[in-house]
């Protein structure tokens, strides 16, 4: 008998002494192979004795109510054999077992720790990694990639990538602005223009640029490297003492299959500068650049005004109306804007919307002021000041606009009345703001709708990732969570505490074992979200397959197979199929251009003449979030009209939105890329078969018929585990019997008597790793 210890936040636990604590621990389990497993236990109870009352707090009593366990959270908890370190995770309490009206015992259940990402992250959107809505909207991690929405940013964006100064480390391109367009339909014509050539031709004339067609900064939107939404998942879920508790190795997120992935931030159709019916202004500009303290004098009880950054604060006193004027500088005269003024303290905002320079005035009526005492809002946080009754409060000014709109440094006035001493007293202050002030691309008001988990399964199912927590304190990754590809999992056997082979004969129960069949699937589907744009659409037509999605037909590979279920892997995320334009110039000598581009819009063409140039687009659609590689093009030959400069201006370089991570040539297909199946490469045009690096091909195949393969089988043998094996094992270890060499598929374990039932999936002699 081995002796098991668990401790429920570092307290030992009394056990029974005959109860029995058995552990399942599978990493990828045939069957489901979309799915990344961790340890779980069957459930098991534990004495309600003295210590084990004071560990649940008494359960079973509810009159208790301070400091009651709270059952619907899980603990953190350790197992230990014969007081050596076996599993770190958590702990769930069911229910309490009773006796003649008394506690007898408790039934809990143990889970491993990569479970807990779920109960840590829960239903949080992305939009959560940006701002922290449970503390005053308090900015997180991605709010340090909020930049404004300019010209230079998005060409900069477009050409070289914008650089982030983040925790003192400097992160290259870690936002750019690819070629895709959400309403422009891009092309090439280098042929001499006439009136009804729409206004997406990208040719640039050195001679004579043409200043209305082209690209010009609005038509494009940026994308976030991935690894920076990796990065802000482990930022934002932190301890009480502000360590993390979530982090992530490096042996996946670090490798040039993930490097230059990026997350298209798109989460409206249209262009940035479009306003949906049931959406406002969406470029925002909290105003900011002050820095004084005012005393607004004796007569009103001495209360400073204070201003800081972009707040402003007083004490709002009962008895006195409050008015508040902004006096606002804007370059474009002719562009509506909205003003919002905004109680920070309780959330009350006043709107209006204005064009051009103008004075906002919050409104001021000595019987009906936007700023009065409200006494429903004293009685939460009841103040006095010299008798009279106080709210200190917190306002700001935001400016919201439907585009890129500067504003220059603003005058703040700010005045009083006290209609109980009949006094009409105002004192005027101006504030100047610091710098010309231009709009921000906000990352929580631009991200798309997504959850952060269904984020993190769709890459884990997207590349055939695995996860476990590193539970090994001797690990110098202890505490973290590892994250690989499974080939490389399987193939790190060999740096496991035991040598990545295990020979169990002399353990094995030889009475009896079962061999199974490994075959569940007929069929193996991998998809994508469906993507009804232009050129996705064109390819369904045309081939009568969804561009990127891929299915593993097991009967087409082994025709006498005639068992087995469907099997769907659906990644959450869009895709699309990219176009390498062509020029249409006729009399053009090389037809090929060096541009290629994606186009988030399908529907029907329709070419509207009303204006010059006329616009020849598609409809704009809404999309499930998008990733792809960006790919730079330095120097090309095919420069790029740019119009949102005067004159306009030719781009040589820019950033390519891609399927592959590399840019494919004639002889040689890029390293990794994005479609499941073997599909053409839109750069090269050229379909490179089995050598095409597929997702499919990289980081599941050898997987799958390797499972597949007529000689598997399922093997379900007995074995009683001697304490070393059981602590130390780790899934990818190999098992040896007599002369057969095994992978784990699942295996359960007595912790108590080491008896182990174990499925193992025999491998081949080329599939061992040694």
């Amino acid at each position: 008998m081995q002796r098991v210890q668990l401790y429920i936040e570092d307290q030992l636990v009394d056990l029974f002494q005959d109860e029995t604590i058995e552990i399942t621990s599978t990493i990828q389990d045939i069957r489901d192979i979309g799915k990344v497993f961790t340890d779980y236990s069957q459930t098991f109870t534990v004495p309600a004795s003295n210590t084990n009352n004071k560990i649940f707090r008494h359960f079973y009593n509810y009159f208790i109510t301070q400091g009651a366990f709270d059952s619907r959270q899980k603990k953190e908890a350790k197992i230990f054999i014969n007081y050596l370190p076996f599993r770190s995770g958590k702990i769930f309490l069911n229910n309490v077992k009773m006796k003649d009206n008394k506690p007898y015992s408790y039934e809990i259940i143990f889970y491993g720790k990569t479970v807990s990402l779920k109960d840590l992250i829960g239903d949080d959107e992305l939009i959560d990694l940006a701002i922290n809505k449970e503390d005053d909207n308090s900015p997180r991690y991605l709010s340090n990639y909020n930049h404004e929405y300019n010209e230079a940013n998005v060409k900069s964006g477009l050409v070289d990538g914008i650089d982030f100064l983040i925790n003192g480390t400097v992160q290259e391109n870690a936002i750019i602005y690819p070629l895709i367009t959400s309403k422009k339909r891009l092309y090439y014509n280098s042929s001499t223009m006439t009136s009804t050539d729409a206004d997406g031709n990208l040719y640039h004339d050195s001679s004579n640029p043409d200043q209305t067609r082209g690209i010009k900064f609005t038509d494009l939107k940026p994308a976030i490297k991935a690894i920076h939404i990796i990065e802000a998942i482990e930022d934002s879920y932190r301890d009480l003492d502000e360590n993390k508790l979530i982090e992530f190795t490096r042996d996946f997120f670090d490798t040039s299959a993930f490097e230059n992935l990026y997350f298209w931030i798109n989460n409206k159709k249209g262009e940035f500068n479009d306003v949906d019916d049931d959406d406002n202004q969406l470029f925002s500009l909290i105003v900011n650049g002050y820095d004084t303290t005012v005393d607004l004098g004796v007569a009103f009880n001495a209360v400073n005004l204070t201003l800081t950054d972009n707040e402003i604060k007083f004490n709002v006193r009962e008895g006195t109306r409050y008015r508040l004027k902004l006096h606002i500088p804007v370059g474009d005269q002719n562009t509506p804007y909205d003003i919002i003024f905004r109680n920070k303290t309780n959330g009350a905002e006043y709107r209006e919307t204005v064009t051009g320079n103008t004075i906002f005035e919050t409104p001021y009526d000595p019987y009906d002021s936007f700023v009065q005492f409200n006494e429903a809002e004293w009685e939460k946080n009841p103040i006095r000041d010299q008798g009279y009754r106080i709210i200190p409060s917190v306002f700001e000014f935001e400016i919201r606009c439907s585009e890129a709109l500067s504003v220059d440094p603003v005058q703040l006035d700010f005045a009083f009345t006290d209609i109980y001493n009949n006094l009409n007293t105002v004192n005027g202050i101006n504030v100047d703001g610091n710098d010309a002030i231009t709009f921000d691309i906000i990352m929580k008001n631009r991200l798309p709708e997504m959850k952060v988990m269904d984020f993190l399964t769709g890459i884990f199912k997207m590349f055939n990732l695995t996860a476990y927590y590193i539970d090994d304190e001797s690990d110098a990754e202890y505490g973290k969570i590892y994250v690989d590809t499974l080939d490389n999992f399987y193939a790190d056997a060999i740096n496991n505490r035991l040598g990545g082979i295990i020979d169990i004969d002399k353990y094995l129960d030889t009475k009896e074992h079962d061999v199974s069949s490994v075959l569940p699937f007929t069929d193996i589907n991998f998809e994508y979200q469906e993507t009804n744009t232009v050129l996705m659409e064109h390819h369904y037509e045309q081939f009568g397959e969804v561009f990127g999605n891929s299915e593993f037909n097991v009967k087409r590979k082994y025709p006498n197979i005639d068992r087995g279920d469907k099997y769907d892997i659906k990644l959450p995320f869009s895709h699309f199929k990219y176009e390498r334009l062509l020029d249409l110039n006729t009399a053009a000598s090389n037809t090929e251009t060096l541009i290629q581009w994606g186009y988030c819009a399908g529907g029907d063409y329709s070419f509207d003449d009303s204006s010059t140039p006329p616009k020849g687009d598609y409809d704009t659609i809404s999309i499930k979030p998008l990733l792809f590689y960006g790919l730079r093009t330095p120097s090309s030959s095919t420069e790029i009209n740019w119009t949102s400069t005067t004159p306009a201006t030719g781009l040589t370089n820019y950033y390519k939105p891609s399927n592959a991570n590399t840019v494919a040539t004639s002889f040689s297909a890029p390293e990794y890329n994005l479609n499941f199946d073997q599909e053409f490469n839109e750069w090269e045009r050229i379909n490179y078969a089995s050598e095409s690096n597929s997702l499919y091909n990289v980081f599941y195949k050898s997987y799958i018929e390797n499972v597949l393969d007529p000689t598997k089988r399922m093997f379900k043998v007995t074995a009683y585990l001697p304490s070393n094996i059981v602590i130390n094992y780790r899934l990818n270890d190999q098992i040896k019997i007599q002369d057969m060499m095994f992978r784990i598929n699942s295996i359960t374990t007595n912790l108590n008597t080491g008896k182990s039932e174990i499925e193992l999936l025999n491998i081949k002699a080329d599939e061992i790793v040694e």
